[in-house]
């Protein structure tokens, strides 16, 4: 989607992130329990196709923006939560997860502002568990996704016409708004072995008109999806399948390409559809 600007006819972002979790949980109570985390990781960035923007107009680092192959980084941060227990047919949570403080992605510093550092966004919400029948569980969740808390996620490509560059402490970035999620969850225990899960998550829109430009990334636009899951056991095994859907949706552009690179509108869509199997086992 960039060859308009001198870029490759493809353009691709890769961003993974693994975590090794250390927790330790707390029963106050026999219906209260508390549970605290230490989340080291390790994130992987590398990013191709964005040579448009490998230039001393735009960036600080030109020969740091773009087809640097794989650059790594460790991260660390935290997990606060609480379960409880409020009679018999309803239980609550509340969780809090900090942002993931991380090491700069030293080989794109002349694209992620302050000299390369990606740090996802802390998340935090509560929810409920309703259980109208003894093989019925209703589980309702919101939750917060602070991305506007970290500069890379939260500056826009605007800050080029404030005379910002890329790679800077306050450079351009993504654009994203925080995003509200709220989630419905129901699970049928249909018999002993088998229990049938459905789901269906609402989100608001993270990507504003305005900076569809570097939409094309990832998949940004989704705010919708449907899913259904069955577990089903047998002796000490357990055999796990989900199938979900996010319908299209699309974020027209306005405004959205700087007049250095010539105007006009960047349109966006994603849609996603996605199958998962597992096979556990008791010991």
């Amino acid at each position: 989607p960039y060859a308009r600007f001198g870029g490759s006819n493809r353009a691709e972002l890769n961003l993974a992130s693994s975590s090794l979790v250390t927790a330790l949980a707390y029963r106050a109570t026999p219906d209260q329990s508390l549970g605290i985390s230490l989340n080291t990781g390790y994130q992987v960035l590398s990013l191709e196709g964005m040579e448009f923007l490998a230039s001393p107009a735009v960036s600080v680092a030109p020969n740091r923006v773009t087809d640097q192959g794989k650059d790594g980084a460790l991260t660390l941060g935290y997990t606060l939560g609480w379960q409880g227990r409020i009679n018999p047919w309803l239980s609550a949570g509340l969780a809090y997860r900090s942002k993931n403080w991380t090491e700069r992605h030293k080989d794109y510093k002349g694209l992620i502002s302050e000299g390369g550092r990606l740090e996802l966004p802390a998340i935090y919400g509560g929810g409920i568990t309703l259980k109208p029948a003894a093989n019925w569980s209703v589980v309702l969740d919101v939750q917060r996704y602070h991305y506007r808390g970290e500069k890379a996620l939260r500056n826009g490509i605007g800050k080029l016409a404030e005379g910002k560059k890329l790679g800077e402490k306050d450079g351009p970035g993504f654009g994203f708004s925080d995003q509200n999620a709220y989630k419905l969850g129901i699970a049928w225990q249909a018999t002993p072995a088998l229990v049938l899960r459905g789901g269906y998550v609402r989100a608001s829109q993270i990507v504003k008109p305005s900076e569809t430009l570097f939409g094309f990334l990832g998949c940004v636009t989704a705010t919708t999806q449907y899913g259904i899951g069955a577990t089903y056991a047998m002796r000490q095994w357990e055999f796990t399948g989900l199938v979900y859907d996010v319908p299209k949706q699309t974020v027209r552009g306005k405004n959205s390409i700087p007049e250095a690179f010539g105007g006009g509108e960047a349109n966006v869509a994603d849609k996603v559809s996605a199958f998962g199997f597992s096979i556990g086992r008791r010991f």
